[in-house]
């Protein structure tokens, strides 16, 4: 239990205020010291949490204050000296009702900068190396300049809010920075560094980056097949690939013939081709979700006269799961047969492709060139055609390896078929249900 104690400054403490049968002579203990932040008197505060202690100097008297002296949550000994009694008794009784609660934090712990912290979370997370390498440029080219030298404790809802104040870019981005700090300060709260997240403040709901979402307009099979003709022969089965299986780019580049199951129809999705710095590896799926996805059959015989024309490759490239979830060991050189290849039969850089091979299909198709019309817009096509064909929205997100049916629904929700007609009859057959229940009537009949 924390307990005050009155002091004054100076070299031995004796107990006051007690009755003298309160304790034995041999329960005070008398320390000799030039310092005072090691005197203590440990039985008596055992038997009376609430006991005033009084120090007194030898030769004069020193600077009256009182003392909190308590036990942090890992048993050590702690202590806080206020002027005044009221303010320490304050401290006392906040710092019992944390304990209690699980909620008590010390002090000190939030001393350690943001940048040393941040720099502990990169390496002791499990992150994957692609988000570890874009945390890592985001806090040195926007957060560490202003909130880096700053102590965890130090950084209220008021700092955050003038850091967001002047973080230049785009809503997107901005948001995504945030994101990102309000994650190091949530570990920091599970540590007990500090004792909230100050990103997470009320108020500051009305200065967070809004982001407008647009809603997806997928493209129409006439559009793929258009793309699909404008891409020159090794790299045509982009479009035919994305649009049957609805694979993330780097899944599809991923793709080896062990993959697929021609007897059963289905292709298992287990890896991808990611790029982690300047270098090309292997890495599990987005989330670590390995799925099975059925082929569809026009996709089977294209992909069997492609694999004729373009026989698959041996590809090694080393495998990157910092996370260890896959099963193989984060370096571990790795080689499979891959489908899809460059004409130097090499794995395929995303940056090459987007911008050499994709854009100018796009263009040539009579499509606009833009963010959204990458090849992720494949998947969209692929959930969309799902949705029209009756496909339950958690089965489309199984197929698309979403890591949550809620995001899946979100996203699509506009897209699954009747929507609006939907909502039109229910809210027409709750207006009948109450027509007939107040009046006993149906149609338009007059009341």
């Amino acid at each position: 239990m924390a307990s005050v104690v009155r002091i004054k400054y100076g070299p031995f403490v004796v107990a006051w205020g007690l009755p003298s049968d309160a304790f034995g002579s041999r329960n005070v203990q008398k320390f000799d010291t030039k310092g005072d932040a090691n005197l203590y008197v440990t039985s008596v505060r055992a038997e009376h949490p609430d006991a005033i202690f009084k120090r007194h100097q030898e030769q004069g008297i020193g600077k009256l204050c009182y003392e909190v002296r308590f036990r942090d949550d890992r048993n050590r000994q702690r202590t806080l000296r206020f002027d005044r009694k009221v303010d320490a008794e304050q401290k006392a009784a906040d710092i019992e009702s944390d304990k209690s609660r699980g909620r008590y934090v010390d002090h000190q712990s939030g001393k350690v900068t943001f940048q040393t912290y941040a720099e502990t979370y990169l390496k002791v997370r499990r992150l994957a190396a692609t988000s570890r390498l874009q945390m890592e440029s985001r806090f040195k080219n926007h957060v560490y300049p202003v909130l880096g030298h700053l102590p965890l404790a130090a950084i209220t809802p008021e700092v955050i809010a003038g850091w967001l104040h002047g973080l230049s870019g785009a809503n997107s981005t901005r948001r995504l920075v945030l994101t990102n700090v309000s994650a190091v300060l949530n570990f920091a709260v599970d540590n007990k560094r500090i004792a909230s997240n100050p990103c997470s403040a009320p108020s500051l709901k009305s200065e967070r980056p809004k982001v407008e979402h647009r809603k997806v307009v997928p493209w129409t099979g006439e559009q793929v097949d258009a793309i699909e003709s404008k891409l020159v022969p090794r790299y045509r089965p982009f479009a035919a690939i994305g649009g049957g299986l609805g694979v993330r780019q780097g899944e599809m580049f991923g793709l080896a013939t062990t993959d697929i199951n021609w007897f059963k129809g289905t292709v298992h999705i287990q890896r991808q081709v990611l790029m982690v710095g300047s270098k090309l590896h292997f890495a599990p799926p987005k989330f670590g979700k390995t799925r099975e996805v059925p082929v569809p059959n026009y996709l089977r015989d294209e992909l069997a006269a492609y694999l004729a024309e373009f026989p698959p490759v041996d590809v090694t490239l080393p495998w990157s799961d910092p996370r260890g979830d896959s099963g193989i060991k984060d370096g571990t050189l790795v080689t499979v047969k891959l489908i899809l290849t460059s004409r130097e039969h090499k794995a395929l850089n995303k940056n090459y492709i987007n911008d050499y091979i994709w854009k100018p299909a796009v263009t040539a198709a009579g499509i606009e060139a833009r963010r959204d019309h990458g090849m992720h817009a494949l998947r969209h096509h692929y959930a969309s055609t799902l949705l029209a064909g009756g496909v339950s929205i958690r089965e489309v997100s199984e197929r698309l390896g979403h890591s949550d049916p809620g995001f899946t629904l979100r996203v699509y929700t506009h897209l699954m078929p009747g929507a609006d007609d939907s909502t039109k009859s229910a809210l027409d057959r709750a207006y009948e249900a109450r027509r007939i229940r107040n009046h006993g009537l149906r149609g338009d009949a007059a009341p």
